[in-house]
């Protein structure tokens, strides 16, 4: 599969620029493949971390403060979640897997605050809620595990940035989607590209709707926040 610079070329090439080293055009580009893997993580990729948290009281927690939280390069750093899908309290066992064993719900702060107010201090959270970079909960007990699965967007790639950069989207599927999206968004902002522009963006619709499948099917930690939908043009009615 191609490195992050071998598929600038390529995009590069299809685009018919400039594929010089430090290029304005190459510069473009490699912006362009960024804006599709964040496009393409933001609809489909969750990552998953489990923590353990501090003693009771610890109800307001600052994501980024847990050394858990930004030990994985790239993924679940407080700039780059978008936002908490799923929390879970259990127990880690001693192969390192993690068992579940009560879903928390979702609400708002508010009844966050009003919950604290007549439970007490020590025991397991039974909600969540969540503003950006902090997990709020209505009780917190000492040794509690919880497991977040969060939608996320990684870090900008550069030209030295290998294939295992691309987290979320499996190799088999780096050129197939990643090249005719990045490249549609590249001629989108040149004047009289709007052809060209509109051959790719189709293109790339086409492999966005293979991989939300791909991805629906194989219920891992990449998975769909949403269902797969048919937006194709309907036929015309008869009578």
């Amino acid at each position: 599969m191609p490195t992050p610079a071998n598929l600038v070329t390529e995009i590069c090439e299809d685009a018919g620029v400039n594929d010089a080293a430090s290029s304005d055009d190459r510069v473009k580009a490699l912006k362009c493949l960024n804006r599709a893997i964040e496009e393409v993580q933001t609809s489909t990729y969750c990552a998953k971390r489990a923590y353990s948290l501090l003693p009771a009281g610890d109800v307001d927690c600052a994501l980024a403060g847990w050394t858990e939280f930004n030990a994985e390069s790239n993924l679940l750093s407080d700039d780059l979640m978008l936002a908490i899908d799923y929390v879970s309290i259990g127990d880690t066992l001693a192969d390192g897997n993690y068992v579940p064993s009560k879903t928390l719900d979702q609400v708002s702060i508010k009844e966050i605050l009003d919950l604290r107010v007549s439970t007490a201090s020590g025991q397991d959270p039974t909600v969540y809620a969540y503003s950006p970079g902090t997990l709020h909960l209505d009780s917190s007990a000492t040794g509690t595990q919880v497991l977040i699965f969060a939608t996320v967007s990684t870090a900008d790639l550069t030209e030295t940035s290998v294939e295992d950069d691309i987290v979320g989207i499996p190799p088999a599927w780096h050129r197939r989607l990643l090249l005719p999206l990045a490249t549609a968004t590249l001629l989108e902002g040149w004047e009289a590209e709007e052809q060209r522009a509109a051959v790719y963006r189709r293109r790339s619709d086409a492999a966005f709707a293979q991989f939300a499948l791909f991805t629906n099917r194989s219920r891992g930690v990449n998975m769909n926040r949403y269902p797969i939908q048919d937006f194709s043009t309907p036929g015309v009615v008869e009578r």
